[in-house]
């Protein structure tokens, strides 16, 4: 297994070093928190409630996912689970007025 893993991160290496790119940095760090979080049970230690909000790291992701530190709304958790559905949240209102947009009116910030 330790060959298998050392392969898979020398072919990532290879493949983010031929990408001339700041972003392959944040996403070769971001791949290094994640397995930190998994494997060294670095998870928060507090409880997480159902429609609360939270600031949340939404990582480096691909295409057109959501990728920063953001307030998020817990739509769904259970007490022993390590998994929750969230909704994120914009830092900014963005009074654009479609449908799916809902700006929040106590302070700045849009569904």
């Amino acid at each position: 297994m330790n060959n298998e893993i050392h392969n898979n991160i020398n072919s990532t290496e290879i493949l983010l070093n031929s990408i001339n790119n700041t972003d392959t940095i944040d996403f070769s760090k971001w791949t290094k928190e994640k397995a930190n979080l998994r494997y060294n049970g670095q998870l928060p230690k507090f409880p997480i409630y159902n429609n609360f909000i939270y600031w949340c790291n939404l990582g480096i992701n691909i295409g057109s996912e959501q990728n920063k530190l953001r307030p998020v709304l817990i739509l769904k958790t259970s007490k022993n689970s390590p998994i929750c559905a969230i909704l994120p949240l914009t830092t900014k209102r963005l009074n654009d007025y479609f449908w799916f947009h809902i700006d929040l009116e106590e302070i700045d910030s849009t569904i």
